[in-house]
């Protein structure tokens, strides 16, 4: 009955080429419900092979018994097939590409293993395409060949075909509406090897209803670059000149639309309830990953008062939204986090003992957490073990002194004087210095007479002192003036131990000028660094939520602020998140401008009232904006759908 009234005409060429015995192989069976096109080319090694043509009567004889067109009947057909070909007793094995289209004069579905190949073409224009299952077509895929298919030395490599043992994995297409005019195209590795796709489609953009005409047309082109080594090929086009249109399917449509009306609106209700809580759920999740990568950029920039506050917030959300693992990752963290801050209070008070056990305890914490602040630990760590060496030094030196051992007690002061400047250590140096001036102040009690050679002496080391002061020498004029303070102390010399002592406070200014400078130059670093991680952060949110747009202008300012902080490895990470950000930004303007091309096509076929080919425009509108991310016009193509859907059921004579 459908084979009757539809014309579906069709013709093939297939020929030896410069070989001996042709091994392609192209047949075909057209029931009265469904038919099946069946092409072939076989693989081997020996001049002639029976591969094709046992695979293309296999798959023939296994459709007779069984006539369908799902995809489990496909499926059935090139197993059987395969299973066929590797149990066949034969002195070679037989293996064959084949592309298989099975039609029930509406529509179509294809399966193909190997690389025999398929076009449709629709309108003039080419539709559908099959794919090579080849290595030489995962590279082209993959963008790691710029050689075509066709010139590829792996054109023959390939993993899916009859005859394969294990795995065999075919590829089946969707189920395919057909149309008056398409034309189906089906040809072998010495067609597509000589012949490019571009001279294929213009053979049968200018086809008549006669497929004869265009398979020969196709040979003369073959023929006329006459290839040196010219393999078998077969060429087989099918004509759909006309489809079979279902006498019933007005009355099955109504039935369908009502149905579907009932199920959308049922779904439309309880998958609304549930998108309404998931999309909550997920938006609180994405916040709450947003505020630990802030939490984080402030750990990196070593300011764990505000990363504490957002810990403590990231904690909460976590808890409320029942993400356990989440939760307990970041109690760790909160842990650690609080011990720092807990170290830096006692280290800002001077108790450097209790500041020592709270980084101690941070830093078994830190393993817990994915090492957070380890580096900032292990500094702070060290800082109040040596601040607490020096307090040590200085109580030695007080101990040496009241027992009368002056040079000991002024080797532990010296000693807690040097480590307390290499710390920066500004209260223990000056401790220690005090500690220095009472020492020499007993040393001066003990020596009761002057000595003018040793006034000179210490005349001397006080301009020395004065000289290196001025060129910057802090160090140096440190040494002197405390030398000088030693000779006066010796000698008793109270005007020169006042010059010595104005000497070393302005070295002590100065040198607090300098700290200040420098301290303020960590600052600005820090705060500098901290601004470029949030504003990171925030461009990974943005293009997370697919505001590409924001999320490259995000990572600009970003990769400005790095740069000039010559974090180069943290901008090389943010002109990759750049790069990605503008590709993708790239690809939702063009999907958008897609998207406006089928809406304004669904449009024009809808104002003439061609609602079948409308809403199939409305329906690649809608998918696209999805796809862009603009739910306004999918809403908008809902609607136009919906207007099509019901003059459709006006069309069919439906009560509204």
């Amino acid at each position: 009955m459908r084979k009757s009234n539809s014309d579906f005409r069709t013709a093939f060429v297939s020929e030896t080429g410069s070989q001996l015995v042709n091994n392609d192989y192209f047949a075909f069976v057209e029931l009265d419900d469904y038919a099946c096109y069946v092409i072939a080319s076989g693989i081997t090694d020996f001049k002639e092979s029976q591969g094709a043509k046992r695979a293309v009567e296999n798959i023939l004889l296994s459709f007779q018994e069984q006539p369908g067109m799902s995809k489990m009947a496909l499926k059935r057909y090139l197993q059987d097939a395969n299973d066929r070909l590797v149990a066949s007793a034969s002195r070679e094995k037989l293996r064959a590409s084949v592309v298989v289209v099975v039609t029930d004069y509406e529509k179509m579905r294809y399966a193909s293993a190997g690389n025999a190949r398929l076009r449709m073409y629709r309108q003039g224009r080419m539709k559908i395409q099959s794919k090579d299952q080849s290595l030489a077509q995962d590279l082209v895929d993959q963008g790691k060949s710029i050689t075509t298919v066709a010139k590829s030395r792996e054109r023959n490599n390939l993993y899916a075909y009859l005859g394969k043992r294990d795995d065999f994995t075919p590829f089946i297409s969707p189920q395919l509406k057909l149309m008056d005019a398409d034309i189906i195209s089906l040809y072998t590795e010495g067609i597509w090897e000589n012949v490019d796709e571009g001279e294929l489609d213009d053979v049968f953009v200018d086809a008549t209803n006669e497929p004869q005409e265009s398979v020969d047309y196709v040979e003369e082109l073959l023929l006329s670059r006459q290839p040196q080594d010219l393999r078998n090929y077969t060429m087989a086009a099918i004509f759909v000149n006309r489809v079979f249109s279902d006498p019933e399917r007005a009355r099955k449509r109504r039935r369908r639309i009502r149905l579907a009306i009932a199920a959308a609106v049922l779904f439309l209700m309880v998958g609304g309830f549930f998108f309404y809580r998931y999309h909550a759920h997920q938006t609180a999740v994405r916040e709450m990953y947003a505020q630990e990568r802030r939490m984080l950029a402030y750990c990196s920039a070593e300011n764990f008062v505000r990363a504490q506050k957002e810990c403590d917030d990231c904690v909460q959300k976590a808890t409320r939204l029942e993400e356990t693992a989440e939760a307990e990752k970041l109690e760790a963290y909160q842990q650690t986090i609080d011990a720092i801050v807990q170290g830096d209070d006692a280290f800002r008070d001077k108790d450097f003992e209790t500041a020592y056990d709270r980084f101690q305890s941070a830093k078994e914490l830190s393993r817990q957490s994915d090492m957070l602040g380890s580096d900032y630990i292990d500094h702070r760590i060290h800082q109040s073990g040596e601040h607490l060496s020096v307090d040590d030094l200085i109580s030695l030196g007080d101990h040496a002194l009241e027992s009368g051992d002056l040079d000991k007690a002024e080797d532990y002061y010296f000693q807690a004087r040097d480590k307390a400047e290499w710390q920066h250590y500004a209260e223990g140096k000056k401790r220690a210095i005090e500690a220095l001036n009472k020492l020499y102040d007993a040393k001066a009690k003990q020596l009761g007479k002057q000595d003018e050679a040793s006034k000179a002496l210490m005349q001397a080391a006080i301009s020395k002192g004065d000289s290196l002061l001025s060129a910057g020498d802090y160090k140096g004029a440190e040494a002197a003036y405390l030398e000088a303070r030693r000779m006066a102390a010796q000698l008793g010399d109270k005007g020169g131990r006042d010059q010595s002592m104005s000497g070393l406070e302005s070295l002590h200014k100065a040198q607090g000028e300098a700290e200040q400078a420098m301290q303020k130059k960590a600052d600005d670093y820090a705060n500098a660094f901290g601004a470029a991680a949030v504003i990171e952060t925030n461009g990974d949110r943005a293009a997370g939520s697919g505001n590409y747009s924001e999320a490259v202008a995000c990572y600009n300012s970003a990769y400005a602020k790095y740069t000039a902080l010559r974090e180069y490895g943290e901008a090389n990470n943010v002109s990759d998140k750049l790069a990605s950000a503008q590709a993708n930004l790239q690809s939702q303007l063009e999907t958008q401008a897609t998207a406006k091309s089928y809406e304004d096509q669904a449009r024009s076929l809808y104002g003439s009232h061609d609602y079948d080919n409308a809403k199939q425009a409305a329906e690649q509108a809608k998918a696209a904006y999805q796809q862009a991310g603009n739910s306004q016009k999918a809403a908008e193509m809902d609607t136009l759908l919906a207007n099509i859907t019901a003059d459709t059921a006006i069309a069919a004579g439906l009560p509204q």
